[in-house]
């Protein structure tokens, strides 16, 4: 989100063409349970977004912040930013954050930029945008959990995410080191609480000549998953979904167990919302690509599991144009 700033003058322009730096500023999270059998409980949480802005110059002193916080485990969405403005001297900063969260799945997203001009001699300008989610649940069952992604960072800044249980299972740190892959996979086991965090914040700073911009992007998508060896023949899991990618129909194989128990296949968004259950006839499954109230669905990811308990995590199907 950027703003139109007051021109610079000849020389700071050349300085910001020669020394202008991006570090980090956004966070884009997507986390959700697609399981029948497993129940997240959340317990509590803190969901913020966070905008402020300072300016000086040798006459003039000014500063702002704009800040929102989510209720609990309801909707959040909410868009805080401020600008400032002085003769010769400016700063932007501004914070999205929209999530989701129930005792089935959570969801996030989260933006974040920083910017700052200054024209005065010894004036000092400074935008800051800033997203925390921390999340602490607990699960019924032993559930297995699988999150994969990558953070993205340039400049001077960067974001952080850490998950605990009785230790810390991990943690990611992320300070101008371009893109970091993330893969983890774990089995959380009833009685722990465990808690998911992830800050991220950028600077636009503006000293004299000297400037730099904030901004950057995290993305995560995460499962969970009754932990249910897979070699247990006595649930039936999808083993495969073709054509995937696909423009219309998809059919689904289905590895028989010996239960005998009726079973459907259920097709999710990415936000963990369900689209569209189908029913399972001998070893196969097919979906029209319409939700179920009979639109054909938006291009993007999807995911995919049956009902019966000894599925692994969730498997990706991907809609093209």
């Amino acid at each position: 989100m950027s703003r139109s700033l007051p021109l610079l003058s000849s020389r700071a322009r050349t300085l910001r063409h020669h020394i202008r730096m991006f570090i980090a500023g956004s966070i884009v999270l997507a986390l959700f349970t697609a399981v029948a059998g497993a129940d997240v409980v959340p317990i509590s949480q803190i969901r913020q977004a966070t905008a402020f802005g300072t300016l000086s110059t040798p006459d003039d002193f000014d500063t702002d912040t704009d800040r929102s916080d989510a209720p609990d485990f309801e909707l959040f969405d909410d868009t805080v930013d401020i600008y400032l403005n002085l003769p010769g001297i400016s700063a932007t900063g501004t914070a999205s954050h929209r999530s989701y969260l129930d005792h089935e799945s959570f969801f996030f997203i989260a933006s974040i930029h920083g910017e700052a001009m200054n024209e005065v001699e010894g004036g000092f300008a400074e935008g800051f945008g800033g997203a925390i989610f921390n999340y602490d649940f607990s699960v019924d069952v032993p559930t297995t959990f699988v999150l994969t992604g990558e953070l993205f960072a340039t400049g001077g800044g960067g974001s952080h995410i850490s998950f605990i249980g009785t230790e810390v299972i991990f943690q990611y740190s992320n300070y101008a080191q371009g893109t970091v892959p993330v893969y983890e996979t774990h089995t959380l086991e009833p009685g722990v609480m465990y808690r998911f965090a992830s800050n991220t914040g950028g600077f636009g700073q503006a000293y004299d000549d000297f400037l730099i911009v904030a901004d950057g992007s995290v993305t995560l998508e995460a499962f969970f998953s009754p932990s249910v060896s897979v070699a247990d023949d006595r649930y039936p899991i999808v083993t495969n979904a073709f054509p995937n990618p696909t423009r219309e129909s998809v059919n689904f194989d289905i590895a028989a167990g010996g239960s005998g128990a009726e079973l459907n296949l259920s097709i999710y968004d990415a936000a963990g919302r369900l689209i569209r259950s189908l029913p399972v006839r001998g070893a196969r499954a097919r979906w029209d690509g319409l939700s179920s109230a009979g639109e054909r669905v938006a291009p993007g990811v999807y995911f995919y599991r049956t009902d019966a308990p000894g599925n692994a995590a969730p498997r990706r199907l991907v809609v093209i144009d």
